[in-house]
């Protein structure tokens, strides 16, 4: 099984434990996968600012319409 692969199950186990406890919360509060436990991947992942993400988007536009 690939890194990957075992991330996508521990990924599918967190949520299934959270859709598990969640009517047993208590009412009003949510209850969010990562709240239930943290794992190293989860702090891996690189903050991508509003800026970054704007420019991932422009480059996406520009390379669709010159597809066309």
């Amino acid at each position: 099984m690939t890194e990957r692969a075992e991330q996508m199950e521990w990924e599918r186990v967190r949520w299934l434990a959270c859709v598990l406890l969640t009517p047993h919360s208590k009412p009003g509060r949510t209850m969010q996968p990562r709240d239930l436990i943290r794992f190293p991947w989860d702090t891996l992942q690189p903050k991508v600012t509003k800026a970054q993400q704007q420019a991932g988007a422009d480059m996406l536009m520009k390379i669709a319409k010159q597809k066309k």
